[in-house]
């Protein structure tokens, strides 16, 4: 009937969001669709563009070879969990009875080609992921724009008398693993990084080249002119800080961004090279090319973005023990400062998420934040917070 409607809101976010989900549907046998039959509607495509794949799955017979089934379950896992993942339907049919009954049922010569698999335990189906999806000319095609090594007029290659401006920006990471190679990336490269609250690196360490307040600083037009990079490297998932894109798009910088799907995620438009690679053997690939951090000449020197960052995450401190009166900004510094250590927090859309991303304390206790930052609904929010609790 209508229940598989109820999982729409998840689908939905899962989709934008890249999130793995596989959604086992109940189904009516197809004499009974199409002629009033009770229960029965139209279960195919019901989640339109928003799944990865739908599979359907006949009524259970003797005649259908298990390891049709197997293959379909193996594939469907694959195509959620695969790049670009997401959800993913599995719609079975049933005929009546539906419930338990008193039958004895011998299913050995059914599944005898199936002992080994029984046996153990791994999939029917093992699918492998793309091999060499960050190709090397990608890794010298951006280094050679970071370290200033570009084309020369006429197509010759070779150093450009000046070093570039550069800035890091992080969004959306997998893990912890991922969250500590980046974190090594950024000590390396030596630009000014900018932690989106998402990236797991925007807590827990204040120090340099982590520039945490940088939507604050934004705010001060002479901020605004000596954050000016010729060239932004952007990791992971979108941003949260609306104020920065907004710099950004006003300034228009060389632009790469390297994310592990093939999807346009990019509502500013900034992109100008756009990188498809899974993101920590990109960046070790990437380390390859240079052996020591590169001598960089920013704009302004990040030891001084990074004091005027502390100094504004100060007059927010003082904020805090100083006002009676309870506002947004307590609510994200306390969040901030009393998560026990690698507990998850799940943020909810709208202010709630730019609020910790502006005010969080950088020295509050590390951990994973999560958010639902694609349709931004009110149930995708239910569905995400109860999956995460």
């Amino acid at each position: 009937g209508s229940a598989a409607a109820n999982f729409w809101p998840a689908v939905v976010e899962a989709s934008q969001a890249r999130l793995p989900l596989i959604m086992l549907t109940a189904d009516r046998p197809p004499e009974l669709l199409g002629c009033g039959a009770n229960q029965a509607i139209d279960q195919c495509k019901m989640y339109g563009d928003y799944v990865r794949a739908v599979y359907h799955l006949p009524c259970p017979t003797r005649e259908i070879a298990p390891g049709y089934v197997l293959t379909t379950v193996d594939e469907a896992v694959h195509r959620a969990c695969h790049a670009p993942a997401g959800p993913v339907q599995l719609d079975c049919q049933f005929r009546e009875p539906l419930a338990p009954v008193p039958e004895e049922r011998r299913h050995a010569a059914y599944l005898t080609d199936l002992q080994d698999w029984r046996q153990g335990a791994r999939p029917f189906t093992r699918w492998y992921p793309q091999v060499g999806s960050a190709k090397l000319s990608a890794h010298r095609d951006l280094w050679s724009r970071i370290s200033g090594l570009a084309q020369e007029p006429g197509g010759h290659a070779g150093p450009v008398n000046r070093l570039r401006h550069g800035l890091l920006l992080v969004g959306r990471l997998r893990d912890e693993a991922e969250s500590a190679q980046v974190r090594e990336f950024a000590r390396q490269l030596g630009w000014p990084a900018y932690p989106d609250i998402l990236s797991g690196l925007r807590t827990g360490a204040a120090e340099p080249p982590w520039i945490h307040h940088y939507d604050s600083l934004l705010l001060e037009s002479y901020w605004r002119t000596a954050c000016a990079p010729e060239v932004v490297l952007h990791l992971g998932g979108p941003i949260t800080s609306k104020r920065l894109t907004e710099h950004l798009a006003r300034l228009r910088p060389e632009y790469f961004h390297v994310a592990e799907h093939p999807l346009r995620q990019d509502q500013d438009h900034l992109v100008t090279y756009r990188i498809e690679a899974d993101l920590s053997r990109f960046l070790a690939g990437l380390c390859t090319e240079f052996t020591h951090a590169p001598t960089v000449q920013q704009s302004l020197g990040v030891e001084t973005m990074a004091a005027a960052s502390a100094r504004v995450d100060k007059v927010i401190a003082d904020l805090c023990d100083h006002t009676a009166t309870f506002t947004e900004i307590h609510v994200a510094r306390i969040v901030s400062r009393l998560r026990p250590e690698g507990t998850p927090l799940f943020v909810g859309n709208s202010m709630p998420i730019r609020d910790l991303d502006r005010f969080a304390d950088p020295e509050g206790p590390p951990g994973p934040v999560y958010a639902n930052r694609g349709a931004s609904g009110i149930d995708g929010n239910l569905a995400t917070a109860v999956a995460h609790a």
